[in-house]
Order: C-alpha cells, then structure tokens, then sequence
C-alpha cells in the first residue's frame, strides 16, 4: 500500500515553521552561515514534513508542532501555523507609556495613539500573521516608536500634532520581501551628502556630539553600492561586527594605552602615587590593559566572518575597565578635576575622557545586553524569558 501524501498547506505551514526555527538558530550564532544556507535548500526542496523534522533535529529544542496539535486545535492556527490574530487592536497611552514587545500577536489592523505619552511597538518577535499588517498612529504631544526586523516591507504613512514623522533605516535593507530571513537582505553605501538625508547631532555632556540621528527621506544609492553581493548582506553585517569585535579594538588598545600613561604621569605630578591603593589601581588597569591585549590578538587566529568567544567578551571587558579608568583619573586628580577650563562649559581633556567613558556600558549593547550574549551564544545557556 503506498503512503498518504501529506496535504500542501499543511506541508507548507511545517516548512515555514522550520525556516523560522532555522533563521533563529543562526541569529543566535547555533549554525554557521553555510550550514544556515544549506538547511534553508533542503527546507524548500522537502517534501514530507518528516525530512523537515529531521534539518532541527539536531539543534537545541529542535522540534515541529506535531500534526495532532493543529487537528485537535485548527482554530487556535493561523495560515502560518501561528495563533489568529484579531481584526482590530488599539494601544492606548494618556500621560504614560505603552508597548508591545518580545512574543505577541499584532492584530491585521493596529491603531496606535499617544497623548502627552509614548507607544513603543516592537516587531522583532512578534507573530505576524500572512499578509498585510496595517498601523495607524496618531501623536499628540506624546510619540510612537515602532521596530521591525531586518527584511520586513514598510510603507509608512502617519500623523503628529506639535511632534514630528520620521521612517528611518540602516545600511541593511531588504531587497527581496518574499525571500526567508536573513536571504533577503543587502548591504547598501549611502552616499551622505546628497538630498534626503538630515543628520541631527546628539550632544552629549562631554561637549562633543560623537552620536547622531540619520533620517532617510527620498535618498537614493547607486547600485554599485551594493557591498557582496543582493542578498548578501547579513553575512557581509555579520562580518562587519566580527571585525569591530576583532581586529579594529587593536587600534582603540592604541589610545586606551596613551590615556594609560597620561594617567600615570597625573599620579606622579600629584603625589597620588605614594598612595598604596591608587597603586594597586594603577597596577589592576595595567593588567587589563594587557589582557585585553592578548584577547585582541586571540580573535585575530580565529578563521571566518562569525563570532568566537574572544569576540563576544571584548565590548563587555574593555568598556568597563575604561569607565574605571576614567574613575581612577579624577580620583587622582582629586578637588582640580572638578575645576573647568573656562566659562560657559570648556571642559579639560581628561573631564571630557571621564564623562565619555560613562556611556562605554551603555551604547553598542549595554553590560546586561553583553552578558545575554556571551551566556546564550558563548556558552549555550537557555535564552532570557521575554
């Protein structure tokens, strides 16, 4: 008796069950990009949902819904093998705040308003379901923020009273819509100085303004711009972080080395170095500055565009230990680092180093964002609940 064969959407709905399990393994740096592409190949050429089962068996958690579970709850499922969502959804924030983030269910239409508050919709994780899903956002005095994944579509259209409308994006952009996560996306150059992009420096309490906001509106790039081929571009982003990760912190070493020594010479000058704890301090920042050092030049041995484990522990070792540098500073310089060069805010060099280096926990991943990383990909601990 030859088999059943198992009906199209129900294949269809199992298969893009897999994708979405594959993409999120490689997110989280499970499988290499190559393995990646190669189970993605074998998820759209399988043809029963048992060789589907068979490209996560292997993975953490690697499991399908059985078919049992859509048959005993067929309402509770969408086309996509997700929950239903509803029709219709309003957020609401009156002088306070309101969000959507991590697992949830966005309805097919989402009204969003904000008065004298502000309405915060990530879309990263949510379940989308087939299709369109519309939002309508409406400010008054207050603002909505909405985030959504790499390769997501967006046509944006909105409204702000006394407020402002803007669709921003980075250099990774989707150039296929219909394409699985992470294939669909490119790495684009914009050229900077041309019409239709505003940059608004943030100034900072240090003076300077290294951070910016970029708004996008009508720009354009050339196809050559193009950096490793359409549809390449997360391995090209992925590459691009192992090498800030990497190699270029040689080069901030370099820096963090000469404000090292300027240090040193301030304990002198001060008599701050007769003192047996600043000494150890001295001799503690001395010491991470070598380690981090031979950590550099680990992840210079390691072959291919992911992340190793030297990798994914540098941001989190050198931002702190270059906070405490900054700390060590004006302890040495005691009562004459809280003296400014002159009015109305002229800040010496060593007070703008000390304020700046406040933010080195914080921006290009926080401390508790870091350690999330090196648990769930350095170390394979369960992910964070969200």
């Amino acid at each position: 008796m030859s088999q059943e064969p198992e009906r199209a959407p129900q294949l269809d709905r199992m298969r893009q069950l897999a994708i979405d399990a594959l993409c999120e393994h490689f997110a989280n740096d499970v499988i290499a990009v190559e393995e990646f592409e190669r189970r993605i190949d074998r998820a759209h050429a399988a043809t029963t949902s048992d060789a589907l089962v068979e490209l996560l068996r292997d993975l953490p958690s690697g499991n399908l819904p059985a078919k049992s579970d859509e048959a005993r709850h067929p309402s509770a499922m969408s086309e996509a093998g997700l929950v239903r969502p509803k029709e219709k959804e309003l957020v609401l924030a009156v002088l306070g705040g309101s969000s959507r983030k991590g697992r949830w269910v966005p309805a097919r239409t989402n009204y969003s308003v904000a008065l004298l508050g502000g309405v915060a919709l990530d879309f990263r994780e949510a379940l989308l379901s087939p299709g369109v899903t519309e939002l309508q956002v409406y400010a008054l005095w207050g603002g909505v923020e909405i985030i959504v994944p790499p390769g997501l579509q967006v046509e944006s259209q909105g409204v702000a009273i006394l407020g402002g409308f803007d669709h921003a994006a980075d250099g990774l952009q989707s150039t296929d819509p219909d394409a699985p996560k992470h294939r669909g996306i490119s790495y684009i150059l914009v050229p900077m100085k041309q019409e239709g992009i505003e940059v608004r420096p943030i100034k900072q309490m240090s003076g300077g303004a290294e951070f910016a906001e970029v708004f996008y509106d009508g720009a354009k790039a050339h196809k050559d711009h193009v950096v490793g081929g359409v549809n390449n571009g997360w391995k090209v982003g992925m590459g691009t972080l192992a090498f800030e990760r990497g190699a270029s912190t040689l080069g901030q070493q370099y820096l963090f080395q000469k404000e090292f020594e300027q240090v040193i010479a301030a304990a002198k000058e001060t008599g701050a170095a007769e003192d047996p704890i600043i000494r150890q301090r001295l001799a503690a920042a001395w010491i991470g500055l070598k380690i981090m050092r031979v950590n550099a030049l680990r992840m210079l041995e390691h072959q291919g565009a992911d992340l190793n484990r030297e990798a994914l522990i540098s941001k989190l070792y050198w931002s702190n230990w270059h906070r405490d540098l900054g700390k060590l500073a004006m302890d040495i310089l005691g009562l004459e680092g809280e003296l400014i060069e002159g009015g109305p805010y002229e800040l010496t060099p060593t007070q703008k180093w000390y304020l700046f280096s406040r933010a080195d926990t914080i921006y290009a991943g926080s401390n508790q964002i870091q350690r999330n990383i090196i648990g769930e990909r350095g170390l394979g601990l369960p992910k964070e609940p969200r």
